[in-house]
C-alpha cells in the first residue's frame, strides 16, 4: 500500500478525534488547491498519492459537464482515466464503535462511457474496514453524490487511507470529499462493531455464485466459527447483523454485492 507524502495538516488535528474535526480530515478534498481556467487541467493533485493511470484536476467545461461553463457548481473535479487509482493517508482517529460517512460526487462527462469505480477505506494494517462498488452511472454530464458509511474495528489503530479507482478504459470525476460523523446511526443502530466483511459475485453467463471473505474475526478458537462464511456460493453473517453495503448490476447480468457484519459494541 502506497500512503501520501508531504500531506500537510494543521498539528492540532492529528490530536483530535475524527468526529471532531470532520471538516479538515481529507486534504484538497474539493480539490480547489490550484487556480483553473474553464476547461485547463493540470497533472498537480496536492494531498493525493498517484499509483496508477492517469489522474488530475480539471475545471469542466459546459460540454463535459451540464451548467458547468466558467466556475460552475464544481468549478475544479479530480479526473482518473483508464485503470486509474490514487490514494491519501487520512492522520485522524476513527473512534471504534463510532458510525462515520465518507461522502462525495461522481460522474462522468457527456460523450463519455460509465465506468466501474471502487472506493475503500483502509486501516493502518491493509484490510479494507468497508469496499464501495456502486451501480453504474447512467447519466453522463451530471454529478451523483454517493455516502459510505463505515466503522473502525475495536482491533485496529483509527488511521486509515482512502483510495479511488476507475476500472476500464474512461474517464471518471470525482469532487467534494467529505466525512463526518453519522450521528443519527450512531445513536439508533446497536450493530456498530464490524467483525466481518466480504463480496458475493454472481456470473450470469453460467449462473454460479462465488463469496469472497476479506476478513473475519474468529468467534470461537475452539471451533473455528467465522462470522462470514460462504454457503452454496452466497455470503452469510453468523451470529451478526448482515448489513449490503452496495450491489452493482452489470449490462452482462452479473451481479456484484458487498457485505458487512455488524455485532452490538459493549
Amino acid at each position: 500500500m502506497k500512503l501520501t507524502k508531504g500531506c500537510l495538516l494543521l498539528p492540532i488535528l492529528s490530536l483530535m478525534p475524527l468526529s471532531q474535526a470532520s471538516a479538515y480530515a481529507i486534504s484538497n478534498a474539493d480539490f480547489q488547491s490550484v487556480s483553473l481556467e474553464d476547461a485547463q487541467t493540470t497533472s498537480d493533485i496536492s494531498g493525493w498519492e498517484k499509483e496508477n493511470g492517469e489522474s488530475g484536476i480539471i475545471n469542466p467545461s459546459g460540454s463535459q459537464f451540464t451548467g458547468e461553463t466558467g466556475t460552475g457548481q464544481h468549478h475544479n473535479t479530480l479526473f482518473l482515466k483508464n485503470n486509474a487509482k490514487v490514494s491519501q493517508l487520512i492522520p485522524m482517529a476513527a473512534s471504534p464503535g463510532v458510525v462515520y460517512v465518507l461522502s462525495f460526487e461522481v460522474g462522468y462527462a457527456l460523450g463519455q462511457t460509465p465506468q466501474d469505480y471502487t472506493v475503500k477505506v483502509s486501516p493502518g494494517d491493509g484490510a479494507s474496514i468497508e469496499v464501495l462498488n456502486p451501480a453504474r452511472l447512467k447519466t453522463a454530464g451530471k454529478f451523483e453524490q454517493v455516502k459510505l458509511q463505515f466503522t473502525n474495528r475495536g482491533s485496529q489503530t483509527g488511521r486509515y487511507t482512502i483510495s479511488i479507482e476507475t476500472q476500464g478504459d474512461g474517464e471518471v470525476h470525482f469532487d467534494n470529499l467529505s466525512i463526518f460523523n453519522d450521528d443519527y446511526n450512531s445513536s439508533t443502530t446497536p450493530h456498530l462493531e464490524t467483525v466481518a466483511y466480504g463480496h458475493s459475485f454472481y456470473n450470469a453467463q453460467d449462473n454460479t455464485r462465488n463469496c469472497v471473505v476479506d476478513y473475519s474475526l474468529i468467534e470461537n478458537e475452539r471451533y473455528q466459527i467465522a462470522y462470514l462464511t460462504s454457503q452454496d456460493g452466497e455470503c452469510q453473517c453468523f451470529k451478526s447483523e448482515t448489513v449490503l453495503t452496495n450491489e452493482t448490476e452489470y449490462a452482462s447480468g452479473d451481479i456484484r454485492s458487498f457485505y458487512q457484519c455488524r455485532i452490538g459494541s459493549e
